[in-house]
């Protein structure tokens, strides 16, 4: 029963199961001698159970195939060692940065170009992979975000190594950038008022070291007289505010008359 059903499966009845059982049959029948193919005096049990062992049937279905074999299977792409050499790269920046920075030479800021330009060109690669799909956008937009990758990249390596050897190089721009970006230590203090008259027109340039020192020395007594006044106003009178109601007071009097 369970040969029976065995048989009776959309494998077993197929074309190509049907055209192994015969070719193996033919073989088998070329193979044999004549005189073994002449029925014998045995039992019918026993011949049939010989007939049985001979049966081609499961060396056919161990043979069977569902799908097509191929000949020639293509190598997978081995992510592992992209993955080894991104971070061989990132591993490299570490020392090569502050070397650059220490000793600044063409060798240093050429290996260094060509390491920051590798590790931004995997990380633009890397976003245009995940965000611009091509199940999303179709099959244009990813290739035209893949060009410009490659393009801005191409870009960044030739102005660095036209920086290096046409200019004065990556780490030395580096510097120059960082000392314009730092405050003077010393700022110029701002004159203003009086202070600024006599330094503008009081010129040591051109009346002499001595008159300019003098002016400076009038101004600082001006102040220092006018700030006395206004605190004895203050202090010994009727103050600041009184004094320029007085003042105004008067003027309109004046004026009335």
């Amino acid at each position: 029963m369970a040969l029976s059903t065995l048989l009776r499966t959309p494998v077993l009845a197929g074309r190509v199961f049907t055209q192994q059982v015969l070719k193996y049959g033919s073989l088998s029948c070329l193979q044999r001698p004549l005189v073994s193919m002449v029925p014998s005096m045995a039992p019918v049990s026993q011949h049939a159970f010989k007939e049985v062992t001979h049966t081609p049937i499961i060396n056919s279905v161990r043979s069977f195939r569902t799908s097509p074999v191929r000949l020639s299977d293509d190598k997978p792409h081995d992510h592992s060692k992209l993955w080894v050499i991104e971070k061989t790269v990132a591993a490299l920046m570490i020392p090569m940065l502050p070397l650059g920075l220490m000793i600044p030479n063409k060798i240093f800021d050429s290996v260094i170009a060509i390491l920051i330009c590798a590790h931004s060109f995997w990380g633009l690669e890397a976003m245009v992979v995940e965000y611009v799909r091509v199940l999303l956008f179709g099959s244009f937009l990813p290739k035209v975000a893949m060009a410009v990758v490659y393009c801005i990249s191409a870009t960044m390596l030739g102005g660095l190594f036209y920086l290096n050897f046409n200019d004065i190089g990556l780490c030395r721009a580096f510097w120059r950038i960082w000392r314009n970006m730092q405050k003077p230590k010393q700022t110029k203090k701002r004159r203003r008022g009086l202070e600024a008259i006599a330094i503008d027109y009081v010129r040591a340039s051109v009346v002499g070291p001595i008159l300019p020192k003098i002016a400076l020395g009038l101004v600082y007594l001006i102040s220092i007289a006018m700030l006395g006044g206004l605190f004895y106003i203050i202090g010994h009178d009727d103050g600041l505010a009184n004094t320029v109601k007085q003042i105004w007071a008067i003027k309109s009097d004046r004026q009335k008359s």
